[in-house]
């Protein structure tokens, strides 16, 4: 990437980074494709198990590991709640694609990964 003027409104390079990354997405649609493809598969599994479980046909938490160990969802209401557990485990999910697709990214400079 080359040099360029500091964006007074974007001091981090957001914008710059994120441009970047769409460019070295879009140089490779299948495998764009193929990575969206994967993660709505993982998310479409995700809910089924999820509806099993809030539906009393298996036990909470019985078919699928802890996505994460964050914090933010210590509380037991995020394993108890089978609605909230469906959300925690659909942000992993998301998550994990984010940063999947931005390591599978080719030409990004180390400072914009």
């Amino acid at each position: 990437m080359a040099e360029s003027t500091p964006n007074p409104f974007d001091p981090f390079g957001i914008a710059a980074g994120s441009s970047a990354l769409w460019r070295s997405l879009l140089s490779d649609p299948q495998g764009l494709v193929d990575a969206q493809l994967a993660f709505g598969r993982a998310l479409t599994e995700m809910t089924m198990r999820s509806a099993l479980e809030a539906g009393g046909d298996v036990p909470a938490g019985a078919s699928q590991p802890e996505p994460l160990d964050d914090k933010r969802f210590a509380n037991e209401a995020w394993r108890a709640n089978p609605y909230l557990d469906a959300l925690k485990r659909a942000y992993a999910l998301a998550s994990e694609a984010v940063m999947q697709t931005i390591d599978t990214a080719d030409d990004l400079e180390p400072q914009t990964r």
